[in-house]
C-alpha cells in the first residue's frame, strides 16, 4: 500500500478498528490511529488527485487527501477504486491466497486492479488500469462500445 504522509500523522487520536483488510502490518482488532480511506486516482509521487475526462471534479490534480485529512484529523490513505476492490477481493474475497490476478471493474466505466506476486500494481500515476480510456485506432474503448450500441456510462 501506498501510504502518503501529510501534517495530520501526528495525531493521537485512536480508535480500536479492524485493520488488516486495509494494511497487512497491523493485526486485527489492534488500535491504532485513526484514519480514513478514499478511492480516486492518484498520482502515487505527490498524492494529488487525479482528473480524468468523466469527472466534472477535480478539472486539475488536487490535493483533496490534504484537505480531508485536516476535516477528519487523521491520516488519509488515498488510492484508486479499482485498488480498493482489489485490494478487497486479496484480503477476504474470490482471489484471498491468490499472488497473480486482474480483477475487472464494470461500473460507469470499466476499470481493473492487478496484482503481481501478492503487490496492487498501481502504475505511473496510479490510473494506468482505466480502460475505459485505452485507445485503440484513435477511439477509447469506451467510445468504441457506445459505437456498438452500448449504453452510455
Amino acid at each position: 500500500m501506498t501510504l502518503i504522509p501529510t501534517s495530520c500523522w501526528k495525531t493521537e487520536s485512536k480508535i480500536p478498528i479492524q485493520t488488516n483488510v486495509l494494511n497487512p502490518n497491523f493485526p486485527p482488532s489492534r488500535s491504532v490511529k485513526r484514519c480514513r480511506v478514499h478511492g480516486d486516482p492518484v498520482d502515487p509521487a505527490s498524492g494529488q488527485i487525479l482528473g480524468l475526462p468523466t469527472l466534472t471534479f477535480p478539472e486539475e490534480p488536487a490535493d483533496l487527501g490534504a484537505l480531508l485529512c485536516e476535516v477528519c484529523g487523521g491520516p488519509v490513505y488515498r488510492d484508486h477504486d479499482e485498488n480498493w476492490a482489489t485490494l478487497a477481493e486479496q484480503r477476504q474475497g474470490i482471489a484471498h491466497g491468490i499472488d497473480d490476478f486482474i480483477m475487472v471493474y464494470l461500473g460507469p466505466g470499466i476499470g481493473a486492479g492487478l496484482v503481481i506476486s501478492g503487490v496492487v500494481q498501481r502504475g505511473w500515476h496510479g490510473a494506468a488500469k482505466e480502460l475505459s480510456y485505452l485507445r485503440s485506432g484513435g477511439k477509447t474503448l469506451i467510445g468504441q462500445l457506445l459505437e456498438y450500441g452500448a449504453s452510455p456510462p
